[in-house]
């Protein structure tokens, strides 16, 4: 903000219901705040969406008896990594809403910075290096797959 960058807050859906008031008052706050921008992380939702039906397809089409978790909550992903590794295969290589609604703001601006703004402290941590694509506490051969997808 004082160096003159633009700011994007990508806000996810939840964090509208932390506050009271009405989502007009919260944009108006970020506005002030100094955010040139604000993203409904939603919108990277339906990329998520998108890829996470397609890999759910693909994976079907070649187990039919397989299963497949989600990958949209980073939490989720972490809980799996750390306690549940037994499931980690299942869970979708496919990044988080918040990984995709950070690449939306940078198609449209590259030198746009993005400050994540969700509920669970994961979600904010997905976006914050490429290489984990929101896969910390997945194996490395895992977490190599999830850059690969991301990428395509």
């Amino acid at each position: 903000m004082k160096r003159g960058e633009k700011l994007v807050a990508m806000i996810a859906p939840a964090a509208e219901k932390q506050f009271p008031g009405k989502i007009e008052q919260l944009l108006s706050a970020c506005a002030k705040a100094g955010f040139g921008d604000v993203m409904e992380v939603a919108l990277g939702a339906e990329k998520t969406t998108e890829h996470e039906t397609a890999e759910f397809i693909e994976r079907m089409e070649k187990d039919p008896k397989m299963f497949m978790t989600t990958s949209c909550c980073p939490a989720w992903v972490n809980l799996v990594g750390k306690h549940l590794p037994n499931l980690v295969d299942h869970v979708s290589l496919t990044p988080s809403p918040m990984v995709y609604a950070r690449e939306i703001v940078k198609a449209k601006d590259p030198n746009a910075k993005t400050v994540s703004w969700a509920r669970s402290s994961p979600d904010a941590r997905s976006t914050s290096s490429p290489a984990s694509r929101g896969r910390w506490s997945v194996p490395p051969t895992r977490r190599r797959a999830t850059t690969r997808r991301a990428a395509a």
